[in-house]
């Protein structure tokens, strides 16, 4: 493979299958893991331990043999960047390229930071979003018309979806900073949980209810305070470009077959995973 890139195959053994006979997780992250490192190393060849720092929020069961791509997400985006530079594109990446900061074209590392964010960060939270925007309206149709009739309202949904479908449930913080010694216990971590603050009945009159008019809504899909998601009003632009998209199309449609993992008690209404979603139009 080129330099920034790598690719492995694995064939899972017996022992590698949980039981529902598909590769265990463990078995799957390590898989990503090397084939990473991989990716990472063949820049620097010379490069002892790496060290991958994964989110599988949405890792699908795997059946069967296994092939992983890696790719360094910087490499790519240098080469996006010189192209962007000339300007043969009027697209969002040559408009990034020369954003101005206090009078200051943004260097090659700051257009690598933004274009990370935009690539990395939202990518999770808009997948499923969207999925899960038409897993409802195929179950509730009649959300959909009340859109058609009401565009006005398309802003509240947004902030709705976010909330009830809550893309990123949970963060874990260390309560012991990993440079401060050798020794880390094993319960230096604490979950902040960002679902039930979104399903807060003190705050959310039938949480577990989608209603496009529940007007005030401090959902806490993107954090909060300091460690606000830098990423929001990009995902609430990319939401509200989706919903326009399809409320102008005409379209209605119905659900016919899913693979859903909810989460558990007292969340169980609420889709923590979406393996599948068919759909019909009609």
């Amino acid at each position: 493979m080129d330099a920034g890139t790598s690719r492995i195959t694995f064939e899972p053994r017996p022992e590698h299958l949980n039981s529902f006979h598909v590769t265990h997780g463990g078995a799957s992250m390590t898989l990503l893991d090397v084939t990473m490192a991989h990716a990472a190393r063949s820049l620097a060849v010379h490069m002892g331990v790496v060290t991958i720092e994964m989110k599988t929020s949405f890792m699908q069961p795997a059946k069967g043999p296994l092939t992983a791509d890696g790719k360094v997400l910087h490499r790519y985006l240098d080469a996006i960047y010189e192209e962007a530079l000339t300007r043969s594109k009027d697209d969002i990446w040559s408009q990034i390229a020369y954003l101005e900061i206090e009078g200051q074209q943004v260097s090659a590392a700051e257009f690598r930071g933004i274009a990370g964010v935009m690539l990395a960060g939202g990518r999770d939270t808009v997948v499923k979003l969207f999925t899960g925007i038409m897993w409802h309206f195929g179950k509730r149709p009649e959300d959909l018309e009340l859109l058609r009739s009401h565009p006005e309202l398309i802003g509240p949904a947004i902030q709705e979806f976010l909330r009830f479908l809550s893309p990123l449930p949970v963060m874990n913080r260390t309560v012991v900073p990993e440079s401060s010694t050798t020794e880390l216990p094993d319960d230096r971590y604490v979950g902040m949980s960002f679902i039930s603050g979104n399903f807060d009945e003190m705050v959310y009159t039938n949480p577990f209810e989608i209603d496009f008019n529940r007007g005030r809504n401090p959902h806490l899909s993107f954090g909060f305070g300091p460690h606000t998601c830098l990423g929001n009003h990009i995902t609430e632009i990319e939401a509200k470009v989706f919903l326009e998209a399809i409320l102008s199309s005409g379209l209605s449609w119905k659900v016919t077959s899913e693979e859903i993992r909810y989460h558990q008690v007292p969340y169980t209404k609420v889709p923590d995973h979406f393996g599948s979603i068919k759909i019909t139009a009609h």
